[in-house]
């Protein structure tokens, strides 16, 4: 597992925002995890290690408070530049999660019939 260290957060947030650290300001969060609050444009930043999906990548989570938007960003340990092979996967994912919960939600006769629908349109 990755060790982050706050000064490490602080440099990922200036990284993928362009904004320092020092003008958000920190707020409670779970040992290994640093959180952070942009007041004047209502972001969440939270930065964090693999220690869930084991990747071997640290993880910056931008959220849009009032819109509920989040954009994540990988950052590959040794060089600290953005993995993007690593965002995309992890797209992969949460899209293919999105197609199983659609499935099951709504049958999969149903859904055949609405993706035929949109293919024969």
């Amino acid at each position: 597992m990755l060790k982050l260290t706050q000064k490490l957060a602080r440099m990922l947030i200036a990284r993928g925002i362009g904004v320092p650290a020092r003008n958000l300001e920190k707020i409670a969060a779970p040992d290994g995890v640093y959180a952070y609050e942009m007041p004047l444009g209502g972001l969440s930043i939270k930065i964090e290690n693999d220690r869930y999906t084991h990747a071997g990548r640290y993880g910056l989570k931008i959220h849009d408070r009032s819109g509920g938007t989040v954009m994540t960003m990988f950052f590959h340990p040794e060089t600290l530049n953005r993995d993007f092979g690593a965002e995309d996967a992890e797209k992969s994912d949460a899209q293919q999660q999105a197609r199983r919960e659609w499935v099951q939600s709504h049958g999969p006769d149903y859904c055949h019939k609405m993706i035929d629908r949109y293919w024969n349109n």
